[in-house]
């Protein structure tokens, strides 16, 4: 590994830490290097607040002349709620700029680069596989305007996903959890259905450690059948109940009473039409939503090609004796539409991450 990939990712370290908090902008990183020597580093905090390039120069004034910089992201050259980095960057007199990904902005695009290359400063695009797996939700969604959706499922080792009437049972073990309050926490929003918080009384909130995080959570519930009394009205940085047009009015205005958001979407037979989920969700300005929702729900967006990632673990220990079947039929048609992208041992599990073909 070069000294440049090795920066690159140190920056990426730092963007990671503000993953899942600042859509519709992207989490970036970027660290000022100059004679082997780290003069700042620096990340985006969100949405209006400074870049993550201003952040890493803020405190250099001429010791920043003839040093590198190393951003994860191409570096912007438009205003907007901020002013262009570019600017900044010829006014510092930098050597070198090394980023990890071409912004898919098309007012961006390549542009950022190459100001920055006419104005004399060295500009280098290195592409890398970890930057590049970062950003695939911001691409995503800055090219389709839909959201990048990550469904989740645990199965136990003979198939199953509860117990014979629906109460849950623990399949996973400590190290899958915690895999999935990472996930939760660099998501932008987190869906459930109405049939999950009535089966299960998940919190969904984000627990690392003893930092307890609350998430904006979208649930699917087309009757509006959603109880107040469950542990989301603590738990939840804020609710979205996605309901059809049949839903009553009544119900929807009691609701928008206590501060919960109601979201319309269009039904097709008498059910929700799913793949509206993510125009919505997308309008919002979110990457990534983390879906965690029951085996049939599951199913039905894995059948229609709604998710674009599937997050499946496996028992090696756990039995659910003539428990509910994960699926109707073996993963067949998960092959049709998905190929297998990583697999790897979680202590008792097994994760798969699947994507779309």
């Amino acid at each position: 590994m070069n000294e440049d990939h090795k920066l690159l990712l140190e920056a990426l370290d730092l963007a990671s830490q503000r993953k899942g908090y600042t859509s519709p902008n992207p989490a970036v990183g970027a660290i000022v290097i100059k004679e082997g020597k780290v003069l700042g580093r620096g990340f985006h905090w969100g949405t209006g607040s400074p870049h993550a390039e201003v952040e890493a120069l803020k405190n250099l004034g001429n010791e920043a002349t003839g040093a590198t910089l190393y951003v994860t992201l191409e570096p912007c050259c438009h205003f907007g709620k901020t002013p262009p980095c570019t600017d900044l960057l010829k006014s510092k007199k930098l050597e070198r700029v090394v980023y990890g990904f071409i912004d898919p902005n098309p007012i961006v695009a390549g542009k950022g680069g190459e100001i920055l290359t006419q104005s004399g400063i060295k500009a280098k695009y290195l592409p890398l596989s970890e930057i590049e797996n970062f950003y695939q939700n911001y691409a995503w969604w800055t090219k389709t305007r839909k959201t990048w959706l990550t469904g989740k499922l645990a199965v136990s080792k003979d198939g199953n996903v509860c117990s014979s009437n629906g109460s849950p049972v623990k399949i996973t073990g400590e190290l899958a959890n915690e895999l999935t309050h990472f996930r939760r926490n660099q998501a932008d929003v987190i869906v459930t259905s109405v049939a999950t918080l009535k089966a299960d009384d998940p919190r969904l909130d984000v627990r690392c450690g003893s930092n307890v995080i609350r998430k904006p959570v979208w649930v699917l519930d087309k009757q509006l059948s959603f109880s107040m009394e469950c542990q989301l009205m603590k738990t939840a940085l804020s609710i979205t109940l996605v309901h059809g047009k049949s839903a009553s009015g009544v119900k929807k205005e009691k609701l928008k009473s206590v501060g919960i958001e109601c979201v319309e979407i269009s039904e097709v037979d008498s059910e929700l039409l799913l793949s509206e989920l993510a125009v919505r969700l997308g309008e919002r300005g979110y990457h990534e939503a983390w879906c965690e929702f029951g085996p049939r729900l599951f199913s039905a967006f894995t059948k229609n090609r709604l998710f674009n990632e599937l997050i499946l673990y496996q028992s090696t220990q756990v039995e659910i004796c003539n428990g509910r079947r994960a699926f109707e039929e073996e993963r067949g048609w998960v092959l049709d539409d998905y190929r297998i992208a990583s697999e790897e041992r979680l202590g008792a599990d097994v994760k798969e991450s699947w994507v779309l073909k």
